[in-house]
């Protein structure tokens, strides 16, 4: 994908658990990484994984909170202090 003023941008879109072992070098490729947190769920070990490589490239981290809308979400338990 290319901005209108012309800089490339690209998405990785996986699992960290199907990039395990390359998480940690790709972190420092990328400018920001995106962390997708389920709302009916728990946060999963994978997911802490994928904070950790993030923070120790120093990539900074967003994150998004989905399934919000589904019974037995709950907003309260996914916010973690880092």
């Amino acid at each position: 994908m290319t901005t209108q003023s012309g800089q490339k941008i690209a998405f990785l879109d996986t699992q960290v658990t199907k990039l395990s072992r390359y998480a940690c070098p790709c972190a420092k490729l990328t400018d920001i990484a995106i962390i997708v947190v389920a709302a009916d769920d728990d946060v999963m070990p994978q997911t802490k994984e994928a904070i950790n490589h993030a923070q120790v490239a120093g990539v900074p981290l967003v994150f998004a909170i989905n399934k919000i809308d589904k019974p037995g979400a709950n907003l309260k338990s996914k916010r973690v202090t880092f």
